[in-house]
């Protein structure tokens, strides 16, 4: 081979002379013993090693070796005809050879040697063809050995030799592959493959159709067809097909055909399997055989074939018209199409596909109980054969359709819930006394069906008894359908009210069911067997009744008209009806006593029925239970044994009641009375027993059974009820005054501080509980006892009472209420009361009272309260001051009063506004004191001005509580001596807008929710209204000097005057001022007389023409003195109160008296500067003064 140096030289030259790449190709031949990739190993090579492109010869005595991780190349390897053993060797896994399209050929030697492709665990690849020649000598071979390596032959591959033994390619000697494109040509006797029991070899042409070899001496361990989608991979026609590991056809078709093929591991096709060219030669899988999804089985030619270990089914399934023999189960998963050639199967069939049934049988024959089952819920045979022993049993919700012949050759058919459908109604074969239907079993009537049909069906409870039902003959069939038939070996669940006697009948009955047969009527004839009997049963008196609807449905009991009877069977006729059909002799019996009854120990001796009075819950109690005789009249004093005593809720009464046994079905155990009571024979009939129920129950029973039959049932005829012990931890409580709640309670009886508002929520809570040592709540209870509200004893306790609003009803044993509500004032005492949870033993005797034998369940009384109103409404008259003036003022400083005092009438009222009629006497809890502000300052504002309310009432007596009873009252303010504006320096006149108001709260702290309540605001012009008009005036009186003749009478001018905020002016609008000056009485002190003008020892003048104002102004006169008394006196108005300011001369020639105050403080002045606090005076001058002078002296005095 040329050296890489050489091969640009050799391209420049192979290029001019025109030469192409293929003369480069070498033939390199070995000529010693060494590495594939050492030059001094080949010769001929162009002095290096082959390539690609080479062809390769192993010749002679030579082991050419391609050492661990050499990848060898070559265009073609032939092992030459020559002497001495030949080898190539794969020294490593990691060694490795392709050779191109020229393929291998392994030729055999010249003498006896062997020329050897020792593979190993190493891998090659041939992309042409693999020739393989033995000699003609035994001792002269050609082999090819791969332990777990590979050889991937991507042409054919052809084995020739004198026999088989020559020309070998072995793979026994671990898990390699051989992988074949092409076909494998090896005939009888001229080679083998040795496969071991870990080999593949793999069929993995992608578009090639070959030929899969077989041959006596051709054996697979593990075969895997991978042909391209549609490809095919055919075995030979002639020898057998062997396969000692696993078949797999992942894709492509691999077709068996008329030869023996034996498969001894596992099947799995995911492409096509299929059986061609003839039916001849045994089809044997000894593995379980899987069709995947996708995959299909194909038998066209109709081959036998045998399936050792079960099949799956995920793909489609053609069995053609062969017969096959499954041991282990059958799964199928998508679509079986069965063929006309009989299918045995020892397993069990899952169905959860489609299942396309021919006319070939179905045989079950396994050695090990069966089944059918699967999600296609119903399966279809044409003709179906049960040949076990062990019976074949409908598993989960699947039905079984037969439609040509049922043949039951050994074993029974156990449908559970399902069905067996005999679709044209008569064909069964082989049903007797071990082979029949135990279940339910249909037939086609009418309509290609039966008219006259068996039903070969029976049980295995209690043993295996078949008991058809025959000759079940219609008549006047105008509509097809079916009639499913079925029969179950005990009694009739509702046999106590079939009119039988249950313990002289067939323990067994029977179920037909109709589907769409229309016709006139029926009979039938119903087989038992002896053991089906109850010991003493005549039969030749039996009669047959049928409930309608089955049981469990609620049906009831009708006659049947009967024919012949035998000791074995009855006959009935005429029916026209179906449901289930028990039968035994008539019963003659009291209807609603049942085989037991239970009541009070103080039952008199013999009864049959007595009443049991109301229990106690938690409480251990005692009954009397009793066996009765089959006649219901008598106590059976005969009667031992155990029987079942359990407790009934009988409150639901829904279900029928059974007049055999005075049960219903409706009534729910509560417990079991532990331990199971035994009659002896001294009890003659008539055990005491001890109860105890720790919950409660408004209806109870006993149910009575003997023990373990249950065949002798009677309950109890008379109910009672389990009641509570009491209703305890009552109480009354809230959170405050206004919101329930738990915190506080409500107990008091007094007129304490606890107090919740009338209409307002609050809670109560209860428990009933059971009278246990340990009490516990009786959760059952869920009674509305009755509130009783009665007088208690203590000062807040009220003799009447409103309404209390409370939700009694117990939920699981508690109450527990927050919405409860009182709608009036004081306390009282509570109970609750349910005098209805036991009404059942209203007529019983039990005493209807509180007494621990009595039926009420009551709690303890407890005081509840103190309730106070929710709140105050008032209503406020329109009061009036009266104007102190008629000219429509009122002088500052001046008093004035109420002429409409305000007044507050004030009612009770609960939260929803309703009064609270009780809130009087000493509920009435509106004070003086309890009234805010305390003060009178508090109470009144005024707009301008500084309001003296000194002259008001003190306030713990205004205003005046009146309670006026039922739950209202009035509160009226009083003036006293009456209000005024304080009065210090002349201000301009104001409106006097004065309010009054007060916090209408009383010693609970119950208010007028719009606090305050007043009249009037002190605002402008929205005080309270006066009589006249509301104006204020700073005023003052004034009184003018006087002087004239002594011979005449003085006039003295008197004016009031107000501030108009400048000065002052006349209150012309005065026409209520009043000062006296008369004989009578006088306020204007004199004083100071001058000159001959004297009031001692008599008055010489007096002053007079006092009285009211006019226009603000008023004259007086003094009285002239007379000649030669002239002189002047100093005139001074008293406007204090009653004390005088010294004497007033009040007719002349009297003595002079002492003055009066005409108490008109608000008129005084600041004459001589400081306060307006001073009485105004003048001087009075008689004949002094003339002319000019007196002018003078006018203006000077003024």
């Amino acid at each position: 081979m040329l050296r890489s140096r050489d091969l640009a030289v050799v391209a420049i030259a192979m290029g001019m002379f025109g030469y192409t790449a293929s003369a480069l190709a070498l033939t390199c031949q070995s000529n010693a013993n060494g590495n594939w990739n050492a030059a001094g190993t080949w010769t001929t090579c162009g002095g290096g090693i082959p390539g690609a492109g080479d062809d390769v010869q192993i010749r002679n005595a030579n082991t050419v070796t391609i050492p661990a991780g050499y990848a060898a190349a070559a265009n073609s390897v032939t092992f030459t005809v020559s002497n001495g053993t030949a080898n190539l060797t794969h020294a490593a896994a990691t060694s490795t050879i392709t050779v191109g399209a020229g393929g291998a050929t392994i030729n055999s030697p010249g003498n006896n040697n062997s020329k050897n492709w020792n593979i190993n665990a190493g891998s090659a690849t041939v992309n042409g063809a693999l020739s393989m020649n033995g000699g003609g000598n035994n001792s002269r071979f050609a082999s090819i050995v791969i332990t777990t390596g590979s050889l991937d032959v991507n042409g054919g591959v052809t084995m020739t030799a004198a026999n088989a033994v020559r020309t070998v390619i072995d793979m026994s000697g671990g898990a390699g592959n051989l992988f074949i494109a092409g076909s494998f040509s090896l005939a009888s006797g001229n080679g083998t493959l040795t496969p071991g029991t870990t080999s593949t070899v793999t069929y993995d042409s992608a578009t090639t159709p070959v030929t899969v070899a077989t041959g006596s001496s051709i054996a697979y361990n593990h075969l895997v067809i991978a042909k391209g989608a549609g490809n095919v991979a055919d075995a030979a026609t002639t020898g057998t097909l062997t396969v000692g590991g696993n078949l797999t056809v992942t894709s492509g078709t691999f077709n068996i055909p008329g030869i023996t093929a034996t498969i001894t591991g596992t099947t799995s096709v995911t492409g096509t399997l299929g059986f061609i060219t003839a039916a001849t030669g045994t089809k044997t899988f000894s593995g379980a055989v899987t069709v995947n999804a996708g995959g299909t089985w194909s038998n066209a030619v109709n081959a036998n074939v045998t399936l050792g270990n079960g099949l799956t089914n995920d793909g489609t399934f053609g069995a053609g018209d062969g017969a096959y023999t499954l041991t282990g189960s059958l799964t199928n998963g998508d679509t079986f199409n069965a063929g006309t050639g009989n299918f045995s199967l020892t397993g069990n069939f899952t169905n959860n596909g489609t299942f396309n049934s021919s006319t070939g049988t179905f045989t079950f024959n396994g050695g090990a109980a069966q089944s059918v089952s699967g999600s296609s819920g119903a399966t279809g045979f044409a003709n179906l054969a049960l040949n076990n022993a062990n019976g074949l049993s409908l598993a989960g919700t699947h039905d079984v359709t037969v439609s040509t012949l049922l043949t039951l050759t050994s074993g029974r058919i156990t449908t559970n819930a399902n069905v067996i459908a005999i679709s044209n109604g008569s064909n069964v074969t082989g049903a007797g006394a071990n082979n029949f239907i135990n279940g339910n079993l249909r037939k086609t009537v009418g309509a290609g069906g039966c008219t006259t049909c068996n039903f070969e069906i029976g049980s295995e409870t209690g043993g295996v008894r078949y008991t058809p039902v025959t000759s079940v003959a219609f008549t006047g069939i105008t509509t097809g359908g079916s009639v499913t038939a079925g029969t179950v070996a005990a009694e009739h669940p509702n046999i106590s009210t079939s009119g039988l006697d249950d313990t002289l009948d067939v323990n067994r009955y029977w179920t037909l069911a109709n589907s769409g047969v229309v016709f006139t009527d029926y009979g039938a004839t119903f087989n038992w067997v002896a053991a089906d009997l109850d010991a003493g049963a005549d039969t030749t008196i039996f009669e047959m009744t049928r409930f309608d609807p089955p049981a469990p449905a609620a049906g009831a009991w009708s006659s049947t008209v009967t024919g012949t009877r035998t000791a074995t069977s009855i006959q009935i006729t005429g029916v026209t009806g179906f449901g289930d059909f028990a039968v035994g002799q008539p019963l003659a019996a009291a209807a609603g006593i049942g085989r037991f009854n239970a009541y009070d120990t103080t039952t008199a001796a013999g009864a049959v029925t007595g009443f049991i009075t109301t229990k106690v819950a938690g409480a251990a109690f005692n009954v009397d239970i009793i066996a009765i005789r089959n006649n219901r009249k008598d106590i059976d004093t005969a009667f031992t044994g155990t029987v079942r005593v359990e407790l009934l809720d009988a409150s639901d009464n829904s279900g029928a009641a059974d007049a055999a046994t005075g049960c219903r079905a409706s009534w729910a155990v509560i417990q079991t009375i532990a331990p199971d009571p035994a009659f002896v024979g001294g009890d003659n009939g008539r055990k005491t027993i001890a109860v105890t129920e720790n919950n409660a129950w408004r209806e109870a029973r006993f149910r009575i059974s003997d023990f373990p039959a249950g065949k002798l049932v009677g309950c109890s005829t008379d109910a009672f009820a389990i009641r509570p012990d009491t209703l305890a931890s009552f109480s009354v409580s809230d959170t405050d005054w206004q919101t329930a709640g738990t915190m506080r309670t409500l107990n008091d009886p007094t007129f304490g501080t606890t107090t919740h508002k009338a209409g307002r929520p609050f809670s109560v809570r209860a428990t009933a509980v059971n009278g246990a040592g340990t009490p516990a709540t009786t959760t059952n209870y869920a009674g509305a006892p009755t509130a009783s509200v009665t007088a208690c004893a203590g000062a807040a306790c009220t003799a009447t009472f409103g309404t209390l609003t409370l939700a009694t009803t117990f939920v699981a044993g508690q109450l527990a209420s927050d919405i409860a509500t009182y709608g009036e004032v004081g306390s009282f005492n509570l109970q609750l009361v349910d005098s209805a949870f036991a009404i059942i033993d209203a007529a019983d005797g039990t005493p209807a009272d509180c007494t621990a034998t009595g039926r009420h369940v009551c709690s303890g009384t407890i005081a509840v309260g103190r309730f106070v109103p929710d709140h105050f409404a008032v209503a406020l008259n329109t009061p009036q001051f009266g104007t102190a003036c008629g000219g429509g003022f009122t002088y500052i400083g001046q008093s004035f009063s109420y002429t409409t005092a305000p007044q507050i009438t004030v009612a009770a009222q609960d939260f929803s506004n309703n009064p609270t009629t009780l809130y009087t006497g000493g509920w009435w809890r509106i004070t003086n004191t309890s009234v805010a502000p305390a003060t009178q300052a508090g109470r009144y504002s005024a707009a301008a001005g500084t309001l003296d309310v000194t002259g008001l009432p003190a306030t713990a007596a205004d205003p005046v509580i009146v309670d006026a009873g039922s739950g209202s009252g009035t509160l009226t303010f009083g003036s006293g001596t009456g209000l005024l504006f304080g009065r210090t320096t002349p201000v301009a006149p104001f409106d006097a807008d004065i309010s009054v108001a007060v916090n209408v709260i009383d010693a609970d702290g119950v208010a007028y929710a719009s606090n305050p309540a007043g009249f009037g605001a002190a605002t402008a012009g929205n005080g309270i209204s006066f009589s006249a008009g509301k104006p204020m005036r700073f005023g003052r009186l004034v009184i003018r000097n006087a002087n004239g003749s002594q011979l005449l009478p003085l006039p003295v001018l008197l004016e009031t005057q107000y501030s108009n905020g400048t000065a002052f002016v006349t209150n012309a609008s005065d026409n209520c001022t009043a000062i006296a000056a008369s004989a009578a009485a006088s306020n204007v002190a004199m004083s100071g007389f001058t000159g001959n003008l004297t009031d001692t020892p008599t008055c010489e003048t007096a002053l007079s023409g006092g009285g009211t104002f006019s226009s603000g102004r008023k004259t007086f006169l003094l009285a002239a003195p007379g000649s030669g008394n002239n002189g002047s006196v100093n005139l001074t108005v008293n406007l204090g109160s009653a004390a005088a300011l010294g004497t007033t001369c009040r007719s002349t020639g009297d003595a002079s008296v002492a003055d009066s105050g005409a108490n008109l403080l608000f008129l005084r002045g600041n004459w001589t500067g400081g306060a307006y606090d001073q009485n105004p005076g003048a001087r009075a001058t008689f004949g002094v003064y003339t002319g000019a002078e007196e002018v003078i002296f006018i203006r000077e005095t003024f």
